[in-house]
């Protein structure tokens, strides 16, 4: 399959997938690829309802299990999205961010230790450069957290990767923005924030 979407649910995430499948939805219709990390098996059901569903082998990994889950797509070009994030409108233009020699894309955020990458939303290639750096780090049991590992990258990698627009990982805390594709809502607030005017959110 040329295009399409990749989330992974677990039996603590999965109260957040109808409410955010139900946003996604109001505007796009590209295939989803849930990954089964340990759902409830009413979530699963509903799950293979609504796309292909994905079994890894992921026990005893230590380190960003992420990058070996980005690995398990089956798209040729990929928009991995976490639970917490609130699409608002056409993913189409974020499908081709990646231009000639780009294999993946990712926002940027800045904390008190400087600028950082958000690995909430990421855009990237099937079999990519980057992704593979990322999966033989996690598998050599480095604990360097992602965002860290990205902005390690830059200096020797950095012509691969694609610094995505804000819109694509628009933080609250930044202020309203109408124009933000996706929100990405920090889960310690407790609840994915979207309008019920638009949406009817169910919880398994």
């Amino acid at each position: 399959m040329e295009k399409g979407i990749l989330v992974a649910v677990d039996l603590h995430s999965e109260w957040l997938l109808a409410g955010w499948y139900a946003a996604y939805s109001l505007y796009n219709t590209y295939p989803i690829a849930f990954v089964n990390c340990g759902m409830s098996k009413k979530a699963l059901a509903w799950a293979q309802e609504k796309g292909t569903v994905i079994q890894p082998s992921l026990g005893g990994k230590r380190g960003s299990i992420k990058p070996l889950i980005l690995q398990l797509s089956p798209f040729k070009t990929t928009i991995w999205i976490e639970l917490n994030c609130e699409v608002r409108s056409s993913l189409s233009c974020l499908f081709e961010e990646l231009e000639e020699g780009k294999d993946m894309g990712l926002c940027l955020e800045r904390d008190d230790k400087g600028v950082l990458f958000n690995s909430g939303v990421i855009v990237f290639k099937q079999n990519a450069a980057l992704l593979n750096l990322w999966t033989e780090n996690s598998l050599k049991n480095q604990t360097i957290e992602d965002k860290y590992f990205f902005t390690s990258l830059l200096e020797t990698e950095g012509s691969r990767l694609k610094e995505l627009k804000p819109i694509y990982n628009w933080l609250p805390m930044w202020g309203d923005n109408p124009a933000a594709t996706i929100l990405y809502w920090p889960i310690k607030t407790g609840k994915l924030f979207i309008n019920p005017s638009q949406v009817k959110v169910n919880t398994f």
